[in-house]
């Protein structure tokens, strides 16, 4: 298993997956919180809070959830709450049957962000999916309106 790379790693074994999704309850401890705090430039990131259901089928891996916490921005801004659905869908392998290519460059208005994952790549950091996500709900509290049809670069 490789070492954390990021602010808030949490390594899954893709081999280990299958078809019965399994449930993991991700909470940053004080340190992640502060370092996510200091890569999204806020005041504070407090009670973030997200439970996975990780499953795989064929080549495909499906990871559903829900982030939420609050977060801070300056000394000057209200505490705001925040929630992210997440829908990712991962290809492990280019050349499989249910690979489509096409999903991934023109479906963007789709409910699951797809990505087609290295080759050589052996987990997943379901950490950084979270991280991520807390990302697009900030963005989307600067617009004032959750987004529709974006895209995010996973991997």
């Amino acid at each position: 298993m490789s070492l954390p790379h990021n602010e808030f790693s949490r390594m899954v074994e893709i081999k280990k997956l299958n078809s019965v999704p399994k449930e993991y309850d991700l909470t940053p401890n004080d340190q992640e919180l502060q370092n996510l705090a200091k890569r999204f430039l806020l005041l504070e990131l407090m009670d973030v809070n997200s439970v996975l259901n990780v499953s795989k089928k064929g080549s495909r891996v499906f990871i559903e959830a829900s982030v939420k916490g609050r977060l801070q921005t300056d000394k000057y801004s209200q505490i705001l709450e925040f929630q992210e659905d997440v829908k990712v869908l991962l290809f492990t392998d280019k050349t499989a049957k249910d690979f489509d290519a096409e999903k991934l460059e023109d479906d963007v208005n789709s409910d699951w962000d797809c990505d087609l994952l290295e080759e050589d790549v052996l987990e997943i950091d379901i950490g950084e999916i979270v991280s991520q996500y807390i990302s697009l709900a900030m963005i989307g509290m600067d617009a004032g309106v959750q987004e529709e049809g974006r895209v995010i670069e996973l991997f």
